[in-house]
Parts: structure tokens; sequence; C-alpha cells
């Protein structure tokens, strides 16, 4: 039997390939410049605590310029700089759970918690809400209740694919997560928050957790080996100025991820409605 369709007229679906076009377009150039400041940063990590060329009084790279080193369990470091680990800096370094079946099948609310999954965060880092699971209130409360994220923690995958680093921002703070995603809670985050997230991107880092990688039915590494992580600490005016230099940067990606997410949800929401003749396109 002949099944019958509706469609816009073809210069209304030309308008409505144009709209979209020039949001995918919008998302892409998103993209490009977050992955421009992404580098930036990244750039300015090793710079300053690998290579140990930060600006000296004079503005100069400190160890080009002669400035003083000592020995540490990491080898030289600048003076007045000292070694910690990730555990020395957090009040907690968990991971999630995944929820039984039994308790998502007897809660009587609606799913209506995030429930973030390594799928979910991509290779640079973004968690990317399109296609992401819910959970109910009630069982992330109380089953799940060790394992709901706060803001800016900082997140790690270590099962399966291993070392994808995240953050929890304002959009995904007070969701959940499994058993794959270890999650880091700073002591103090205004401090230390940026130099360990940028660690855990590092060279350095990623090569240390995958040469502790264990096999098991899936790859995976232990929150021990996170907490046991030696990190470099600069002293005090040295990570303001950091911290300062990068949150620049930072605050920038958060405003464009922002963005991006807006720009797909109305990208979204906005096709099925076009296709539908639900909302129509003004050929002016």
């Amino acid at each position: 039997s002949d099944l019958n369709i509706s469609l816009p007229t073809i210069d209304e679906q030309r308008k409505i390939r144009e709209i979209l076009f020039s949001i995918d377009n919008k998302i892409e150039t998103n993209n490009e410049i977050n992955k421009k400041l992404e580098e930036m940063a990244q750039v300015i990590f090793k710079q300053w605590f690998v290579d140990f060329e930060f600006p000296n009084e004079d503005g100069k790279p400190y160890k080009s310029s002669g400035g003083e080193m000592v020995e540490s369990e990491l080898g030289m470091i600048p003076k007045g700089w000292e070694v910690k680990t990730i555990g020395d800096l957090a009040n907690v370094v968990s991971k999630g759970t995944t929820p039984r079946k039994n308790d998502i099948d007897n809660a009587l609310d609606e799913n209506s918690i995030k429930f973030i999954k390594v799928k979910d965060i991509s290779d640079d880092g973004i968690i990317d809400l399109t296609n992401i699971e819910y959970i109910p209130e009630s069982v992330h409360v109380n089953q799940l209740k060790r394992s709901i994220l706060a803001y800016k923690d900082i997140l790690l995958s270590i099962a399966g694919t291993i070392g994808r680093v995240s953050y929890v921002d304002e959009e995904v703070k007070n969701s959940n997560t499994n058993q794959a995603v270890a999650f880091i809670r700073l002591i103090d985050i205004n401090m230390y928050f940026l130099l360990v997230f940028y660690k855990f991107k590092s060279y350095d880092f990623q090569n240390s957790i995958h040469s502790k990688v264990v096999q098991g039915v899936q790859a995976n590494i232990s929150l021990t080996v996170i907490k046991n992580e030696k990190i470099i600490i600069p002293n005090d005016v040295m990570l303001e100025k950091y911290n300062q230099i990068v949150n620049s940067i930072f605050n920038k990606k958060d405003i464009v991820n922002k963005e991006n997410n807006r720009l797909k949800s109305i990208r979204d929401e906005l096709l099925p409605k076009l296709m539908s003749g639900e909302i129509r396109v003004s050929m002016d």
C-alpha cells in the first residue's frame, strides 16, 4: 500500500537545510576555538611544570635563565617547590557504581538525574549531553548516594577507555556516574583545580597511568594508582599566577561549551518540528 508523507515544499526544505547548516557550522567553529584554547592551556602547563620555564622575576624563562633547582623524588625541581600526591590534595578519590536493575524498576519517580558514562566524555574532555542516560532521583540519593557528583569534581575514565579527563560543571553537578569513571574532589578547589586538571591531561600522567593498567575482564586502573600519583606543587605566588592565566582560558572554553550545548538542543528540537510543519519557515 502507498504511504503518504507530507513534506515541506522544496524551497522550504532548502531554507530548513540552511538553518540547520548554519547551526552545525557555528558548533564546528566553536569546537575549533575550544581546541585552540585547550592546546594553549596544555602548552602552558608543560612550559611551567615540566620544562620549568615559567617567567622569573625579570619575565625570563626560569630554568634556562639559571633559576635555582633542587633535588626531589621526581628529579630536579625549582627551589621552594614541593612534591605531593593526588591523595594529599583530595578529600575524595572514588568511583561510581551501576544501579541495580531492581532498584531502577521499583523506583516510583521518573528518571531525572544525569548518569555519566565514559561514552559521554569525549576525547577532548567535553561531556556530551546528547545521548546521556537518566536515573531516578530516589536511586541517586539512596543506593547511589556515595557517588553524587559535586561542582568541580575532576572526572577520569578508569576502565575500558582509560585516561579521558573532564570535570563537573554547572550543567552536570548533582549527577551520578558508574564504576568506569573516577571522581576526584579536591580539598582546595580554588588553589589546585587547574593544576590537577591539566596534570591529568599531561603526557607524563597519561603515560604513567597507562603503564599501571590491570588487564581484567576490562582494562582498568585502581583508585590507589590515582591517589599515589605524584604532582609538583609550586610556591603560592607562582600558583596564583598560573591560576590567573589559565583561568581566563578555562572560562572562555566554558562559555563556548555552554553555547554549543544550547545550539545542539535547539537543533535537535527544531528538526522534527520543522519537518512535521509544526514550525514553518518564513520564506522572506
